[in-house]
């Protein structure tokens, strides 16, 4: 036996976790006020706003509490099942895995979900509807794991991470949470496991990789009353496909477990502990009926077929072809026996099949653009929930009728502060059309509206001139330029231009506004914005162009090319392209210093490196070398920013950021996160500041608490200074921020959200112009007790949860120069608050401080 806690698998890996967590705490420790959280719901038809969900990769049905819960990455929504609409929201640290499926199961005798994220397991207790516990395991993708309930144990499968865990079935205790064994598999990586609770055993499936897509697995057999440190093992295939799509379910009628392996279907008697059975049944999902006794098997290729086996005789008593249903996109086959029915979730929606008959009768349709999603049967009001991107469908499971849908927030592609009529303004789509959102200065939604027929993902938004009346947008793949009226807050009229527009800049020395289109054949169109027409089209020499940015130094237009090294000049004075510069690297982001006269170019992918370009000359300058470049690159105080990656740093982290001197055009400093930083494409200035929008990943030792916010930049010194971390976030490929110089505030965007950040003028504060500085607290990440301090006079310090709520008022205690509050981890009721991050704050006082609780 190996005794343990639930948050580390060993006392080395334990001081690996407080290790890494006190660093990058040094980091995020920053004082920041969220005035504001603003979703971004979606536009009905008839203009009326509607309450909105995550994107929900796995539904989790309390059939006690009547709730549906809608996990995502970071978050769960959870629906009253009644009114089918969103009552709470919780936070959720960790990612689900997206890549071999999702998994996530409700105990009913405990009312808890057991849900499989990246780096282990999140229990989330359905009564109070909160996280309490998140167990660690150092996988990436989901292997598998059974509930034992005889003795209220967790299984779960762990992959070796090559350095401190092995292949192994590592079991927690259901009700402590705690480690209490693991059991070494030497025969592969553990992929699947069932549990056979009259046999009290656990079948393991393992595989080792023979090259190609072919594999050998073996069946891992553990008593469960003895857990031995090496299990009985069976040769089950020698040469089989890759099974990580594939499934295995035990049929405790006939002690059978049924394994689909590539091209055949293996039957193990699990009485005999031996292969029984080998069917030539190429399948990926597997389903059984207990009342009819069936196997349902759902095929890999060609036409989508289930083949029907009797569990009984493993013989195969007939099979369903599927014309309607595409077969690689077969994505769960869920079985629900008081119907009689199973349910095949793939494109284009959802197939029902009479188990009686072995027949299709209905195909639900859902606007699932061929992306993977759940079915969840709740038999209290006899509904079928349907995840599909950004909407739940919610059909009568009798009649087969759609009678509602919870749809989704607005994925976010434009984030613009405009200063004229001070609104913000924000541009998305809700998997139907464009749509903008205008907020006012302090994040408040004040009105929503189509611009498009359009979905796609890039919107581009441009202000012409300082008025501020109008604001003109482009949706990449449409032919028209949007003119937006920011006082009524309306589409003001529409510029029909060639296909494609991508990119706007404008000037501000005349009326002119350029749009690039990267459809071949590359344009530039000059657009006059005072008649709100086309006044020229340039054509280009070459295609695919993504950028477009006017240089105020020379007056020129410089154009990026995605495929192409080349980069070119269009003369606003001229009117025409007077050069076209061969570079280095296809190029996307540029910054023009208009101080030196020159550009500086960032490739598009991490095999090149940041270079400038002579705008008087229009010639490359200069390539640095230092470290490889990719994305945004911005600049201020005769400097440039840039992201850029190197390997190795002293961290062990791949993304920097690059600091390059504009007088001595030289690289002056590399600097380095305290985590592993994953930065956006936008950026924003203030105050001496650099704010980029972040998404924090850490390494699996540290539980993959990923966190998403802003980095804040100090631009005198060169280092970070600061990190605004988000309450509830989500990893997104775009992250978007716009400053509010005026009213000190900004706007950050993380999916359907906007947060609205109350910065510090400049002049006041403690040191970094955005806050003031944090107390200490010790230990932190908090196991159990900790010590708070401050330099303050004796008062209240209040521990605040992530939502805002109070959680415990503590006492002072006044010790030398010092004041100390002790907390231990529990509420104002004496109960033990759940694991996670926490914030303090003395009463009376801005001093604040942050906090990770692991249990």
């Amino acid at each position: 036996m190996h005794p343990g806690r639930a948050v580390s698998i060993s006392g080395n890996l334990k001081l690996a976790v407080f290790a890494v967590l006190v660093s990058v705490l040094n980091a995020v420790l920053y004082a920041q006020v969220i005035e504001r959280m603003t979703p971004l719901p979606w536009l009905d038809y008839n203009g009326a706003l509607e309450p909105y969900c995550v994107v929900a990769k796995e539904l989790v049905l309390s059939q006690t509490e009547n709730k549906l819960y809608c996990v995502s990455d970071h978050w769960i929504s959870v629906i009253d099942c009644e009114t089918n609409r969103i009552i709470k929201e919780i936070p959720y640290v960790r990612r689900l895995d997206d890549t071999y499926g999702y998994a996530g199961f409700w105990h009913r005798r405990t009312n808890r979900a057991y849900l499989y994220a990246l780096g282990g397991v999140d229990v989330i207790d359905f009564h109070n509807d909160s996280l309490i516990a998140q167990l660690w395991t150092t996988n990436e993708s989901f292997q598998g794991m059974v509930y034992d309930d005889s003795m209220d144990c967790l299984a779960v499968c762990n992959e070796s991470d090559g350095v401190r865990r092995r292949n192994e079935v590592i079991f927690f205790d259901g009700l402590t949470h705690r480690l209490i064994d693991y059991v070494q598999i030497v025969s592969g990586i553990p992929v699947r496991i069932v549990w056979a609770p009259e046999l009290q055993k656990y079948y393991v499936l393992s595989s080792i990789h023979l090259g190609s897509i072919y594999y050998t697995y073996w069946l891992n057999i553990i008593d469960a009353r003895t857990r031995p440190s090496v299990p009985e093992q069976v040769l089950i295939s020698d040469s089989a496909w890759e099974v990580r799509t594939s499934d295995m379910i035990y049929v405790n009628q006939h002690r059978k477990v049924y394994l689909a392996l590539g091209n055949e279907l293996v039957v193990f008697d699990c009485q005999g502990d031996s292969v029984c059975r080998r069917l030539n049944v190429a399948a990926n999902l597997l389903a059984y009926d207990p009342g009819l006794d069936k196997i349902y098997a759902v095929t890999t290729g060609g036409a989508s077929t289930i083949y029907v086996i009797s569990a009984a005789s493993d013989s195969i008593l007939g099979r369903l072809i599927l014309p309607c249903i595409t077969p690689e996109r077969s994505y769960g086959l869920i079985p629900v026996p008081e119907l009689k029915r199973l349910y095949l979730y793939s494109d284009p929606g959802v197939a029902v099949i009479d188990c009686q008959t072995d027949s299709l009768i209905a195909l639900l349709t859902v606007n699932n653009y061929g992306s993977q999603g759940t079915v969840c049967y709740n038999p209290n009001n006899n509904r079928l929930y349907i995840s599909s991107m950004n909407r739940i469908y919610v059909f009568d499971a009798a009649a087969h009728q759609l009678v509602d849908s919870i749809r989704g927030g607005v994925e976010i592609s434009a984030v613009f502060w405009n200063p004229a009529v001070r609104k913000l303004y924000v541009f998305g789509n809700d998997f139907e059309r464009s749509l903008c959102s205008v907020l006012d200065e302090t994040g408040r939604l004040l009105k929503s509206f189509p611009v498009g027929a359009l979905i796609y993902d890039e919107i581009n938004v441009c202000l012409p001139d300082k008025s501020g009346n109008k604001i003109y947008v482009i949706v990449n793949g449409d032919q028209m330029v949007k003119v937006i009226d920011c006082i009524a807050d309306t589409v003001l009229r529409e510029i029909p231009v060639p296909p494609d527009p991508w990119m706007l800049t404008r000037t501000t020395r005349d009326k002119y506004l350029y749009c690039v289109h990267f459809a071949a054949p590359s344009r530039l169109t000059v657009i006059d914005t005072e008649a709100d027409s086309v006044v020229q089209t340039v054509p280009l020499d070459f295609d695919g162009a993504v950028g477009c940015y006017w240089h105020a130094g020379v007056n020129k237009v410089y154009i990026a090319h995605h495929f192409r090294p080349v980069i070119s000049v269009y003369d606003c004075s001229l009117k025409r392209v007077t050069h076209v510069i061969r570079v280095p690297y296809p190029v996307w982001y540029l910054y023009c210093d208009t101080v030196f006269n020159r550009v500086y170019v960032s490739p598009i992918h991490l095999d090149g490196v940041l270079f400038s370009i002579d705008a008087g000359a229009d010639t490359v300058l200069k390539l640095f070398p230092e470290l490889r470049a990719e994305g945004w690159v911005t600049g201020a105080n005769n400097k440039v920013y840039y992201r850029a990656h190197t390997l190795p740093s002293p961290q062990g982290y791949d993304e920097v950021i690059g600091v390059i001197d504009c007088a001595q055009e030289s690289l002056i400093k590399v600097i380095y996160p305290a985590a592993h930083f994953w930065s956006s494409l936008t950026t924003a200035f203030y105050d001496n500041k650099l704010f980029i929008p972040t998404d924090i990943q850490q390494r699996p030792e540290a539980g993959m608490l990923d966190t998403i916010g802003v980095t804040v930049v100090d631009c005198i010194n060169d280092r970070i200074i600061g990190y605004i971390e988000f309450p509830i976030g989500a990893p997104y490929f775009n992250l978007f921020v716009d400053v509010d110089r005026e009213g000190h505030r900004l706007f950050a965007q993380s999916r359907s959200r906007i947060y609205t950040i109350r910065l510090t003028p400049p002049g006041i504060g403690e040191g970094d112009g955005l806050g003031v500085s944090a107390v200490t607290v010790s230990p932190n990440p908090v196991w159990e007790n900790c010590v708070i301090r401050g330099s303050l006079p004796a008062s209240l310090l209040v521990v605040y949860d992530k939502a805002g709520r109070v959680v415990r008022r503590l006492k002072p205690a006044v010790k030398a120069a010092e004041t100390e509050w002790h907390w231990d981890g529990r509420d104002e009721k004496g109960n033990t608050v759940p694991a996670g991050v926490y914030f303090v704050r003395v009463a009376g006082s801005p001093k604040r401080g942050r906090l990770v609780l692991i249990r």
